[in-house]
């Protein structure tokens, strides 16, 4: 109990020889972990490890209050004992060779116990991992009890009320909390949303950064199109790079504590030294993972199976789906994103994903699967009604494995045979992707019916089969990758580390970029974009094209979900620009169309939080389309002035271009659910509007 205090309270004793250590006049420590050096009267006051404790409020939020944590933690519990015991009784209760080698059988006749060199330690190991996973769920439970106490005195929100409140309501509620007496950090007066969200996501915008840069190669070995990352390449680069609680086992962590990087990690002079101890740490990490490749090999297996199968008895149809992979997400994730804002943006882009994908099919294929599809179909409906007809059937040997054989294979042919009713149209499904996934390289929505930008998305939305796949022969390509790959460049491991931290105040050292200042680590085609004619200014090169704008999508994203913060200058700046090209633009002389948010006003059309949180997402999609559009006409503007032409308006009308309002509006259908966006309602003739975009396309 004394280590929770001390981990959820910022409690410390003072030795009782010097009690008069602290005054009031005492100089309070500005570092980043709020050791307390004074004690207020709330139980709350001066919480130490403030990641964990916001993490804890965000995880209670999300896990729908104590009662709930608790009986998902015991059906945790539950199911993991179920799959231990199992497995244990699949592999050494049965009698394999009498169960499959003879007929007649009752099912029991073929158990029997039997015990081996091998089910002696694997059952050792699973109990040590067991019991271990047991305590840490025991501990969650006792500090979940204690954030509930929280909830329920200091922020006045009882367990019943979750469902009702929004995240971004429960931060108002913080800050309020760190505003009064009772102080939640030591050092700072207030604190506001991008405090707590930097807190929450410190590693996680350091995926985003390493993931968005470029700076490993993240690709299947021999495979160089296919991107490799697995959950157990993802958890070896978060143990060598970010858990600092790994010191005592691997002591050339790049982190002295959870918040601040090594002082060598400054220095430029000691970069050959910390490039040496990274590569020290990869080769340890590595021999680790061949040393217990078989019980890795032996738990992912169980793993894989289990989660599969449950996935495809809950619903059929995800054999041969697709799915977010763990390149994809953090490739789409926006700086200071909670995961559920990113789940729900992903869940809002399946439909129309996985209908962009499926239009694309070969004919040769097609003409194949169609064939063995039309000669297996009737022999597997032949067998089932034979089956239902009479019981007899069931005796014939091999009976069950032939209608699993063709079931297999009809399963297989579907993906390659396209829907009869299908309509090929992949820059309208692709437009309806991008306004919810809010990432867009160059040229993706223009090109959306090549082959290349549907290789390209399919990096980033793969089949269900081939990340199995992936993750069946991680145990085996992880420790190569570790060695072979990742050691080699350990250098620009350590360089990503300290080019791309900053310290700040009261928070420690997190990544750069997730303090979305556009005047440092922008886009400066996304800035120039928005910028309004008026203003003038010289225009960035096209040798400058960054082509990324994930910084000033992450702004105009965090700010719109985050009405009460305030940003910085320079991003002000940027997004007081982005609001007059919006109204400039989209608003100036048309109509509403029912349910379409006005820019600036998100949040306040109606009452209830669900419809809020989706006026608020609806607002968030269409700026991006905005946003994107804009930087594709700079972009376009730039090439051609630097092939020396003069810019024509109809260089601007394809990709997004923000007055062709029907078209973002047909791709906005998707995002409000249980509304309608009727398209027919601009109340302005065809002859009127062409006009207008004749008047607004020029910048």
């Amino acid at each position: 109990m004394d280590w929770f205090l001390a981990k959820i309270r910022g409690y410390q004793p003072l030795d009782e020889e010097s009690p008069d250590e602290v005054t009031p006049n005492t100089p309070l420590l500005q570092d980043s972990r709020h050791t307390v050096l004074e004690f207020g009267d709330e139980p709350w006051d001066h919480v130490e490890d403030l990641d964990e404790f916001f993490t804890l409020l965000y995880k209670y939020h999300q896990g729908g209050g104590y009662g709930n944590i608790r009986l998902k933690t015991i059906g945790d519990v539950f199911v993991g004992l179920g799959f231990l015991l199992l497995t244990f009784f699949s592999v050494h209760c049965i009698d394999h060779n009498l169960l499959l080698n003879h007929s007649g059988l009752d099912f029991w006749e073929c158990v029997s116990f039997r015990m081996n060199g091998f089910f002696v330690l694997s059952t050792l190991m699973a109990a040590v991992y067991g019991f271990r996973q047991l305590a840490l769920k025991r501990r969650q439970l006792n500090e979940f009890q204690r954030i509930r106490t929280f909830y329920n005195v200091d922020l006045e929100v009882a367990d019943d009320q979750l469902g009702n409140i929004a995240w971004g309501t429960v931060v108002q509620k913080i800050k309020t909390v760190q505003a009064s007496s009772q102080k939640l950090v030591l050092n700072r007066a207030e604190i506001d949303e991008l405090y707590v969200h930097q807190r929450i996501l410190r590693r996680e915008n350091y995926l985003v950064a390493l993931i968005n840069e470029d700076i490993l190669p993240l690709k299947m070995p021999t495979f160089a199109n296919i991107p490799y990352f697995t959950d157990s390449l993802k958890l070896n680069l978060e143990l060598l790079l970010f858990w600092s609680e790994w010191n005592r086992f691997v002591p050339f962590s790049p982190w002295e504590s959870a918040y601040e990087l090594k002082t060598e990690y400054k220095a430029p002079s000691c970069r050959k030294r910390c490039v040496s101890q990274m590569k020290e740490t990869m080769l340890w990490f590595g021999v680790a993972n061949i040393v217990f490749l078989p019980f890795i090999f032996i738990y992912t297996i169980l793993k894989g199976f289990f989660t599969q199968s449950y996935v495809y008895a809950i619903n059929s149809k995800q054999f041969g789906a697709r799915k977010y992979s763990n390149f994809g997400r953090l490739r789409i994730r926006h700086y200071n994103e909670l995961e559920h804002d990113l789940k729900q943006r992903l869940n809002k882009s399946y439909e129309p994903a996985s209908k962009y994908v499926d239009q694309f099919i070969d004919p040769g294929l097609e003409i194949v699967a169609k064939a063995v599809a039309r000669v297996i179909a009737p022999m597997l409906c032949a067998l089932a009604l034979l089956t239902m007809w009479t019981e007899n059937i069931m005796t014939m040997n091999h009976l069950v494995a032939a209608l699993g054989l063709f079931w297999a294979i009809i399963a297989i042919c579907r993906p390659f045979i396209s829907d009869e009713n299908g309509v090929f149209s992949p820059q309208l499904f692709m437009e309806k992707i991008i306004a919810h996934i809010q990432y867009a390289p160059t040229g993706w929505k223009q090109n959306a019916h090549t082959e290349e930008v549907l290789e390209g998305f399919c990096h980033l939305f793969p089949l269900r089969a081939l990340l199995l796949v992936q993750e069946l022969l991680s145990p085996f390509i992880t420790p190569y990758y570790v060695l072979f790959v990742l050691r080699p460049k350990a250098d620009k491991l350590v360089d990503f580390l300290v080019q791309n931290t900053t310290h700040i105040d009261g928070i420690g050292d997190v990544c750069a970029f997730a303090s979305m200042e556009v005047a440092k680590h922008g886009d400066p085609v996304y800035q120039t974009s928005v910028r309004d004619v008026e203003e003038g200014g010289q225009d960035t090169g096209p040798e400058q094209l960054v082509d990324n704008g994930k910084i000033e999508m992450s702004l105009m994203a965090f700010s719109t979900l985050n009405s009460e913060w305030r940003p910085p200058a320079s991003s002000r700046q940027f997004l007081e620009r982005l609001e007059r090209r919006l109204q400039t633009e989209s608003f100036a002389q048309v109509d509403r169309i029912d349910g379409m948010p006005s820019c600036g006003t998100a949040g306040g059309l109606s009452s209830s939080v669900a419809d809020s949180q989706q006026s608020v997402a609806n607002e968030v999609s269409f700026k991006a389309l905005c946003l994107h559009g804009l930087s594709e006409r700079k972009k376009k503007a730039l090439e051609a002035s630097a092939d020396g032409l003069e810019e024509s308006s109809q260089n601007y009308g394809d990709l997004f271009s923000v007055p062709d309002r029907s078209v973002m509006y047909n791709a906005m259908e998707s995002t409000v659910e249980g509304s309608q966006l009727g398209l027919g309602n601009l109340n302005m003739s065809i002859v009127e509007e062409e006009k207008e975009e004749s008047a607004l396309i020029s910048i």
